[in-house]
């Protein structure tokens, strides 16, 4: 059952409280871990910490990054210092939890981390609509289509939607449903860019102010692209913001709860109505696109830290900072994770992260500051999270949570953590906001702990979904030309330098608009490569540099954002190619005596080769049954190639 949302009110004057004779801090939920890992004479992982006499048990859990569920639990002494977990394959991605049993009725922990050896670099993240307010479309036009080319550079396939500020809410989820279910390979995540009509739904007050309990917006609306909401059942006219108010009829939806799984991890990155800021919205969007695309290419960079500005401490067990401490642990480890006062040491030093929480009012924290310091104080931060009363409500004017996106050097990101927890862990593997976006918002037991307000319809993220952690200046020159009579492709660049770069990967797609797909079969070690199976006409190329990342859990693969080149009237000997993915494998990872099938159309005659990660021929030949009768011997990362088109497979 889920928690009911008649909650304890956030006035700051509960941090006295909080001053109880055991001293609990909100860093006593989360704990850091020393971790390694090495290839041999066994690959593994190791996990060291120091000992506590205060532990009673810990236990150790694993699954796959992209599992449902929990692997067997393995519980050991409190005494002990160290695990190993030797069950590691190259290339895979693992999520550990970490549950620690304490003695003396201190609080249990639930720590969270995500690696592995050599992860496999991601070659697509899969598919992102993007919703931008049309009243952008020209004032913006360069730092729109900047944006949509930055985020096909870095492997998601983009589908821009333009709406207006007069078209409804229902209007606008039919488009997306609409282009969802058209897709191929299905979207996966949402970028709402401007004031696109903000939904209302529930009864809520998260905050526990009776004064705001009502309809609160939600952007989880447009990302549940199956559920049932409502509008007829919900009757509350007690908030004293007037779009808090909800009736049946009135638009505003009736949900408190996600109906369903939200199937898009949606982030929205919107200026309008901050009038303690004394640039347009606009102009406000320009300096945050601008920013944005010189972090993606390496032009701005932040130190590995995390910054905590804890003003709540321990608030009766909810402890809303261990958000920073569970997350920093995770992605920057326990030693960057630091405490400190937020704009004055965000003012004078960088950090990849921060965190801030104190009682809030819609335009300010306690013991943080305001909208209007956000639009006076240049911070040097990436990534923030931010809790306190009220500014949940993040559609209100002058809001904090929107603001601390909105200064001259703005973060990128911001969430309200604290009700219910967020979970980025699975960021110091390389992957984007978007994984974490899906993580939190579906939890309702996965991961805990959960806090107030799990799977309501408050979680919202503000920002770019696509963001990583990890990013390095891109390739340069690139440059195409026909060979061999127009029948084959000729790539050159410049090589990546400076960058501890191993490699580069080589992409192709018929137009800048559809999918890329890898055609070089693992890295490339020199700065040529030669398209010996083009597709025929135009082909659009893109080239990613490619350099293995050291991260708190592990080491992964990672891709700089890619640049482009195309060439036209190509003709390839023989047949041609088809000119699209007529195709698709399934399912995208096997076991054991399992098989790749296939669907969609293709002629009979298609000639498959399957490749491992290295770019080493396995098997080549002919479908039988709408099946790939081969099954490789070793897990790991596959590449599937029929008829121009390549598709990434895994076995585990």
């Amino acid at each position: 059952m889920r928690l009911p949302f008649s909650i304890a009110l956030l006035f700051s004057f509960f941090i006295a409280m909080n001053g109880s004779a055991i001293a609990q801090q909100a860093s006593d939920l989360a704990f850091p871990m020393h971790i390694t890992y090495s290839a041999a004479p066994t690959k593994k992982i190791v996990f060291n910490w120091t000992a506590d006499t205060n532990f009673a048990t810990i236990s150790f859990s694993k699954k796959l990054m992209n599992a449902s569920t929990w692997g067997p639990t393995n519980t050991y002494s409190g005494t002990i210092s160290n695990f190993n977990d030797l069950a590691v394959q190259k290339g895979l991605r693992y999520e550990y939890r970490i549950q620690i049993q304490r003695k003396h009725s201190l609080p249990n922990v639930e720590q969270y981390f995500c690696g592995g050896f050599e992860s496999a670099n991601q070659s697509s993240f899969g598919e992102m609509i993007v919703l931008i307010d049309s009243t952008y479309a020209i004032p913006l036009q360069n730092e729109l289509q900047q944006l949509l080319l930055d985020l096909t550079a870095d492997a998601w396939w983009v589908h821009p939607i333009y709406v207006s500020r007069t078209q409804s809410v229902a209007n606008i989820k039919s488009l997306i449903q609409n282009l969802y279910h058209k897709r191929h390979d299905l979207p996966s995540a949402l970028l709402i860019v401007g004031h696109v009509p903000v939904p209302y739904s529930g009864d809520i007050n998260p905050d526990g102010h009776p004064d705001h309990q009502g309809a609160w917006p939600t952007d989880l609306f447009y990302a549940d692209i199956d559920g049932n909401w409502t509008d007829n059942s919900v009757n509350n006219t007690v908030a004293s913001r007037a779009e808090n108010q909800n009736i049946p009829g009135d638009g505003k939806y009736d949900q408190s709860n996600l109906p369903s799984d939200v199937e898009l991890s949606a982030g929205r990155i919107d200026f309008y109505n901050l009038p303690s800021f004394s640039s347009s919205d606009t102009s406000l969007l320009q300096q945050y696109l601008t920013r944005l695309h010189q972090f993606k290419t390496g032009l701005i960079s932040y130190r590995k830290r995390m910054l905590v500005d804890d003003n709540f401490g321990y608030f009766n067990g909810e402890a809303f900072a261990q958000n920073a401490y569970r997350n920093g642990y995770a992605c920057v480890g326990g030693d960057s994770t630091r405490n400190g006062d937020y704009f004055t040491t965000l003012a004078a030093q960088d950090y990849l992260w921060s965190y801030a929480c104190g009682g809030g009012s819609y335009t300010s924290a306690a013991g943080i500051g305001t909208t209007q310091d956000f639009s006076n104080v240049p911070l040097n931060h990436a990534f923030t999270m931010s809790f306190g009363s009220y500014f949940g409500d993040w559609d209100a004017s002058d809001n904090f949570l929107r603001a601390a996106l909105a200064g001259p050097n703005g973060a990128f990101t911001n969430c309200w953590a604290g009700r219910p927890n967020w979970y980025f862990h699975t960021l110091s593997a390389g992957m984007p906001m978007a994984t974490a976006i899906a993580n939190s918002q579906n939890n309702s037991a996965l991961y805990g702990p959960l806090n107030y307000g799990y799977y309501g319809i408050h979680t919202e993220f503000l920002g770019d979904p696509s963001l990583r952690q990890d990013y390095f200046s891109v390739c340069q020159n690139l440059s195409s030309q026909a060979i061999y009579n127009n029948s084959r492709v000729q790539l050159n660049w410049s090589a990546n330098l400076g960058n501890n770069v191993l490699g580069y990967e080589v992409l192709r797609a018929k137009s800048i608009q559809d999918s890329f797909y890898v055609i070089s079969h693992g890295m490339i070690g020199g700065s040529n490569f030669i398209d010996s199976f083009p597709l025929l006409g135009t082909n659009v190329y893109q080239v990613r540099a490619i350099r293995l990342e050291q991260s708190i859990c592990g080491s992964y693969y990672n891709h700089c954002l890619g640049i482009f080149d195309s060439i036209a009237n190509i003709t390839p000997n023989g047949i041609a190619p088809l000119a699209n993915a007529a195709w698709s494998v399934y399912p995208s990872s096997i076991t054991d005596n399992e098989y790749w099938n296939l669907s969609g159309s293709y002629p009979a005659s298609s000639h498959f080769k399957l490749y491992d990660e290295t770019g080493v021929l396995l098997w080549n030949g002919n479908a039988e049954t709408n099946r790939i009768p081969f099954i490789p011997k070793r897990a790991g990362v596959y590449f599937l190639e029929a008829n121009g088109v390549t598709k990434k497979i895994m076995k585990f």
